[in-house]
Order: structure tokens, then sequence, then C-alpha cells
């Protein structure tokens, strides 16, 4: 088996626990929810990383179980668990970015996006 059918039977998993490493476009606009985007999240896995689309990732609490595999993962991938500090430095610039106050470029930007709304 090569590595790209190794990476895709990875994540074709129903559950797995992933970091998300940055928000990008994706090559397809979809429907998610009442609105239409293109936007999608690269996830790594141990030391895989995949782009996915917004509509197949949850949010939903994992279980211990889960969360064990994810450690046992990326522990033999060589990856370093994110620490407590870590954790908390998110938590700190996720709460920062609900408090932002929108500029005029913001709303700009944001307009442009809207055109992918139906």
């Amino acid at each position: 088996m090569n590595k790209y059918r190794n990476i895709f039977q990875l994540f074709s998993s129903l559950i797995q626990i992933a970091e998300v490493i940055a928000v990008v476009e994706t090559s397809k606009i979809y429907k998610l929810g009442s609105t239409r985007t293109n936007k999608g999240f690269r996830l790594r896995h141990g030391s895989d990383e995949r782009v996915f689309r917004l509509e197949f990732v949850s949010s939903h609490d994992f279980t211990d179980g889960e969360f064990l595999k994810w450690l046992e993962t990326i522990a033999i991938a060589n990856v370093i668990a994110p620490t407590l500090q870590d954790v908390e430095r998110k938590e700190a610039e996720l709460r920062d970015a609900s408090n932002y106050q929108f500029k005029d470029a913001d709303v700009d930007q944001v307009s442009e996006l809207c055109r992918f709304q139906e």
C-alpha cells in the first residue's frame, strides 16, 4: 500500500481527533447550513495532514478512548502533545477573537465572501 492510500484510510475513519492547522480555501463551493462556502480546515492527525470541508468536521465531545487513541497516534509519530499553557493560550486567542471590533476593511472583506450565499 502506498503512503497516500494509508493517509486517506486513516482519515476515512468515522471519528478521529485532529489538530486544526489552518483555515484554507477548497476547490469546491458547497452548502453549509443556510450559506455557501469554499472554506475548509487543514487537519493534522499524528504526522498526517489533510484538508476537510467544514461539513465533515464536528465539534462534538470525544470519548476517553478516542483521546487515548489520539495520544498513542501522536506518540508513534513523535509529535509533541499540546501543553496546558498551549491550550490556555489558544483559549485566550479565541476569547480575543470573539470580542474583536470589526473595522470597515473587515466588513468589505466579509461582503466579498457573501457572494457565495444563495
